[in-house]
C-alpha cells in the first residue's frame, strides 16, 4: 500500500521550571508493548493492523508503549493503518486525576507520516472509565496531526476539584501512525515565555556575513504560560552589545510563533551570541534564552553549488535524476555535479554509505548538504543557494599525472575566523564521464518507459520511447563519482584546527588511479566541507587533464543537432585560431564509426555527418584540435 517510512524519533518533553506538576506520565518505565498501571483501552474498531507495523506488537490493543532500539525514551503509540482500509476507533484512558485550581492538560503529540497524518479526539469524563462514560463533547480535536513533536494544552478549569478521566482516541480513516507522550497535568503560571530553538546554528554557513551585511536569525517562541502572548521582545547580546527586536503576535498557551530578524554584522570576528525573550511578568528564567556563535567576514566569497545526485542502474525513477543533472551542468557549468551510484557498477561504497542515510530515498540528491532535493527540484535549489555564504575561496592547481599516480593542490582563502570545534576539512571527489558498461547491470531501469509516468524528455532520451531497463549498449553515465578521498567528511587534518580570515591555506591530494581509468574524461572535484555540521560550504572543479581546447573552440561554439538524430548530423563550431581538427564518433564499446580530417580551419566551421547506417544507440562525438578535444553525447535512433 505505503507508509514505508523509517522512524528514528524521541520523544521530548518541555516544561516551565516553575510549573506544579500535579500528576504526569512519560511512557518510560514501562516495558513494551505494555500500557502503564491504571491506564486502560479499548479496541472499538476490532481490525487487524497491517503486517506493516509488525515491529510494533500491536496484536489486538488499540494503543502501545514503544521505545525505539538503544533508547530508554518510551511512548504511546496507536495506528489506522488495517488491513482493510477503514476507521480507527482506538481510545487510551488515564487513571483517575483530580486538577486543582490553575490546571491544565500537557501531552506531546506527533504523526510521523506527513502524507498520512493520524488525527484524534481527547475526551474528559467525570463518571468512570468506561468509553461509553465519555459523553461530553471532545475538549480537543485533531484531524491531521503535525510531523514533528508539539506539545497540546487543554485548560482543566472546568474541572477543577472533581477526579476525572481523560481519553484519547484515534479516530483516523487509512492513515498510519500517531504518537502521544509527557502526559501531565500542571498548575501554569500566568506569564512564561521560552526560546525553544534558533538559527543559524554554530558554523553554519548562514551564521557568517561581511561586515555591514545582516544575519538572518529565527528563532522558535513558546509561550508557557497560561495568558496569552500578544507581545514580547527579542534581544541579541554579542559579548559587548545587545539588540533588541520587538515582537507582536497572538500567541495562545502552549503556542508557538516564529520570529524572523536581522542581526547586523558590526565587525569582523567571531561573536558569542546569547538570544533570550523577554515577557512581561515572566518570573521564570530557565528558559528564556539561547546561544550560538556568528562570524564577521573580511571578503564574501565566490559561492559554487555542489549537487550530489544519489542514484542507480536499478532504479526505475533515476532516469529523471539523469535528465536534470544533465540540464544542470549545461546551464550552470561552474557548479559541481556528481552522481553518487548505489548498489550498481558504479558504486563506492565510502560516498554510498555517506550519502544514503540523509536522503529519503532514489531519486533524490543532496544540495550542499543543506536541503535534500528531489532531481526535478535541483534548478529551484541550486537558486535557492546560488548565493549562500561560502565560508573561504578554493583554487585548484594543475593536476600532475605520473604514471597511475595523481597529485593535485587545492588552496583556501578563509574569509572568516575559525576555531577548532568547526572541524573544517577538504575533499576530493574524482568524477568521470561517459562511463557504459555491456552486462545486465549497467542497464538503466526506466518506469517512464511506454509513456506510464508523467514524460521524461532530456540527455539525449525521450525516456517514454524507451525500453525498461534501457539495454545497456545505449546507456553511457556521467558525473560518475569514481572515488573521494579522505571519506564523506573530508580529510581530517587537511585544513588546521584554527583559521584566520584573509589567510591562505594549502594541502595537496595524492591519488591512484584504477585500471581502465580515462583521465581525459575526468574531474577533480574539491570540497569544504564543515565537519561539525556536515556542510559543504564551497567547491571547485578542474578537468584531470587540463587542455588548451578552449582557447581554440569553446564549449558554447559547439553545436551539435538534432541529437537524436535519425539520418544525419549537423556540427558546427567556431576556431578562433587556425588548426586541424578531427571529427570522430564511436560507439560505447569504443569502436570507430566515422572519422574525418580538417586540416588548418579558422572561422565559423560546419560539418554534416550521415547516421543512416549507424546502429541505434549512444556515441561519443569528438572534436579534436592542435590543443586538446571536446567531446558530447549523440544518440542516433531511426
Amino acid at each position: 500500500m505505503k507508509k514505508l517510512l523509517l522512524l528514528a524519533l524521541a520523544a521530548f518533553g518541555i516544561g516551565s521550571a516553575n510549573a506544579q506538576v500535579i500528576w504526569s506520565e512519560n511512557f518510560d518505565a514501562v516495558t513494551a508493548p505494555s500500557l502503564p498501571a491504571g491506564w486502560s483501552q479499548y479496541n472499538g474498531d476490532n481490525l487487524t493492523v497491517n503486517s506493516g507495523l509488525s515491529a510494533y506488537n500491536f496484536g489486538t490493543n488499540a494503543w502501545v508503549s514503544r521505545k525505539p532500539a538503544g533508547s530508554t525514551n518510551g511512548y504511546a503509540v496507536s495506528t489506522s493503518w488495517y488491513t482493510t482500509g477503514a476507521a480507527s476507533n482506538d481510545w487510551m484512558i488515564t487513571p483517575q486525576v483530580t486538577p486543582t485550581a490553575g490546571s491544565w492538560l500537557l501531552f506531546d503529540a506527533v504523526a510521523p507520516d506527513g502524507q498520512f497524518a493520524d488525527g484524534y479526539q481527547v475526551r474528559i469524563s467525570t463518571t468512570g472509565n468506561n468509553y461509553t462514560d465519555f459523553t461530553a463533547a471532545p475538549v480537543y480535536t485533531v484531524a491531521a496531526e503535525g510531523q514533528v513533536w508539539a506539545t497540546k494544552a487543554v485548560n482543566l478549569s472546568t474541572y477543577v476539584g472533581q477526579p476525572i478521566y481523560i481519553a484519547f482516541i484515534n479516530n483516523s480513516n487509512d492513515k498510519y501512525l500517531l504518537f502521544l507522550d509527557n502526559v501531565q497535568i500542571k498548575v501554569l503560571p500566568a506569564n512564561d515565555g521560552a526560546v525553544l530553538d534558533m538559527t543559524p546554528s554554530i558554523a553554519s554557513y548562514r551564521s557568517f556575513a561581511t561586515v555591514g551585511s545582516p544575519v538572518a536569525v529565527q528563532g522558535l517562541f513558546q509561550n508557557q504560560g497560561s495568558s496569552t502572548v500578544t507581545s514580547y521582545t527579542v534581544k541579541i547580546n554579542d559579548g559587548s552589545t545587545t539588540q533588541s527586536y520587538p515582537q507582536t503576535a497572538n500567541v495562545l498557551p502552549y503556542g508557538t510563533h516564529i520570529f524572523s530578524i536581522n542581526y547586523n554584522m558590526a565587525s569582523t570576528g567571531i561573536k558569542p551570541i546569547k538570544m533570550w525573550a523577554e515577557v512581561g511578568g515572566d518570573a521564570n528564567h530557565l528558559n528564556d534564552s539561547t546561544s550560538s556563535e556568528f562570524g564577521g567576514a573580511t571578503f564574501t566569497p565566490s559561492p559554487v553549488v555542489v549537487i550530489e545526485e544519489a542514484t542507480g542502474t536499478w532504479c526505475g525513477w533515476c532516469p529523471r535524476g539523469t535528465v536534470f543533472m544533465d540540464s544542470i551542468h549545461k546551464i550552470h557549468p561552474e557548479a559541481v555535479t556528481i552522481a553518487v551510484h548505489n548498489n550498481d557498477p558504479m558504486t563506492v561504497a565510502a560516498y554510498d554509505g555517506g550519502i544514503g542515510p540523509l536522503i529519503g530515498g532514489y531519486p533524490s540528491g543532496l544540495v550542499g548538504r543543506k536541503v535534500e532535493a528531489d532531481p526535478s527540484e535541483f534548478f529551484t535549489a541550486y537558486d535557492a543557494h546560488k548565493s549562500d555564504f561560502s565560508t573561504g575561496d578554493i583554487t585548484i592547481g594543475t593536476p600532475t599525472i605520473s604514471g597511475n599516480s595523481v597529485s593535485i593542490k587545492a588552496d583556501v582563502k578563509m574569509a572568516v575566523n575559525t576555531k577548532a570545534s568547526y572541524d573544517y576539512r577538504l575533499a576530493l571527489v574524482i568524477t568521470e564521464d561517459d562511463m557504459y558498461g555491456t552486462t545486465a547491470d549497467w542497464a538503466q531501469a526506466n518506469y517512464y518507459s511506454g509513456a506510464a509516468a508523467p514524460s521524461l524528455v532530456g540527455a539525449g532520451f525521450n525516456w517514454d520511447n524507451e525500453a525498461n531497463p534501457v539495454p545497456a549498449n545505449k546507456m553511457v553515465y556521467d558525473h560518475v563519482a569514481r572515488d573521494i578521498v579522505g571519506g564523506f567528511n573530508g580529510v581530517t587534518g587537511s585544513l588546521p584546527a584554527a583559521m584566520t580570515a584573509g589567510s591562505t591555506y594549502s594541502y595537496t591530494f595524492n591519488w591512484t588511479m584504477p585500471a581502465n581509468f580515462r583521465p581525459w574524461k575526468s574531474r577533480a572535484n574539491v570540497l569544504l566541507i564543515c565537519a561539525s555540521n556536515g556542510e559543504v560550504q564551497n567547491g571547485k572543479w578542474v578537468g584531470l587533464v587540463p587542455t588548451g581546447v578552449n582557447d581554440i573552440v569553446s564549449n558554447e561554439s559547439l553545436k551539435v543537432y538534432p541529437n537524436p538524430s535519425a539520418n544525419f548530423l549537423n556540427v558546427d563550431f567556431t576556431l578562433n585560431q587556425t588548426s586541424d581538427v578531427v571529427v570522430s564518433m564511436v560507439d560505447i564499446t569504443g569502436k570507430t564509426v566515422y572519422s574525418q580530417q580538417l586540416n588548418k580551419l579558422n572561422g565559423n566551421q560546419g560539418l554534416v555527418i550521415p547516421t543512416t547506417t549507424m546502429a541505434d544507440g549512444v556515441y561519443i562525438l569528438t572534436l579534436k584540435t592542435n590543443e586538446g578535444s571536446l567531446t558530447q553525447k549523440v544518440t542516433v535512433r531511426h
